[in-house]
C-alpha cells in the first residue's frame, strides 16, 4: 500500500452576527497545491515570489537550500547574507527593502503581509528589471514632451501664417481704398 502524507493547513474566520459568535469558516489547503501556485508565478528576469510564514519561516523559495521538508527554514538560520535584513523589514513591516541576494543578483524584496495568516508574500523583483522599466518610462516621458512642444509649434505656426494673411488682406484693402 503506497501512503502518501501531505501537509496541510487550515485558516479560519469567526462568523459574528450582531456581535455575537455564530459559526466557524474553515478552510483546508494543501501545502503543496500552494508552493505550486507559487512555482508558477512568472515575474520578468531573475525575479521570483516566495512565502514566509509567522514565525519568519521561509516556506518555498527558488533556492534549494532554502526547501520546506518538515518545518520553515527560520530566516536568520538560512546562512545567507542579508536574509537577517529582510526579516527586521517584515518584522518592522517595512514595505521593501533591497540588497544582494543569495545568487549576487541585487533585488528589491516587495513585501505584503496577509493580514488573515499573519504569513507574507514577497516578491524578490532583480534590480536591473526595474532600473530598465524607469528608462523605458523617462524615455517616454521625454518622447511625449517632444510631439507636445512639436504639436505647439505647429499650432503656433499656423496662428502666424493665419494671423500673416489676415494682415496682408487689410493691408490690400487699405491700398486699394487709397
Amino acid at each position: 500500500m503506497n501512503l502518501k502524507i501531505s501537509f496541510i493547513f487550515s485558516l479560519s474566520k469567526r462568523v459574528k452576527i450582531d456581535g455575537e459568535i455564530t459559526g466557524v469558516m474553515i478552510v483546508d489547503i494543501f501545502v503543496d497545491t500552494l508552493f505550486d501556485m507559487f512555482s508558477q508565478v512568472n515575474l520578468p528576469g531573475n525575479s521570483y515570489a516566495f512565502l514566509v510564514d509567522k514565525d519568519y519561516g521561509i516556506l518555498n523559495h527558488t533556492y534549494e537550500a532554502f526547501d520546506y521538508y518538515d518545518f520553515p527554514t527560520p530566516m536568520k538560520d538560512v546562512g545567507v547574507e542579508n536574509y537577517d535584513l529582510l526579516q527586521e523589514a517584515l518584522i518592522n513591516g517595512s514595505e521593501s527593502i533591497s540588497f544582494t541576494d543569495y545568487d549576487g543578483i541585487n533585488r528589491t524584496f516587495y513585501i505584503e503581509r496577509l493580514e488573515e495568516s499573519g504569513w507574507f508574500v514577497v516578491s524578490a523583483v532583480e534590480d536591473a528589471i526595474i532600473s530598465n522599466i524607469a528608462k523605458q518610462l523617462r524615455d517616454n516621458i521625454i518622447r511625449i514632451a517632444l510631439w507636445v512642444m512639436l504639436l505647439a509649434l505647429m499650432l503656433d505656426g499656423a496662428f502666424r501664417l493665419y494671423s500673416y494673411d489676415k494682415t496682408a488682406e487689410r493691408i490690400n484693402a487699405v491700398n486699394d481704398l487709397a
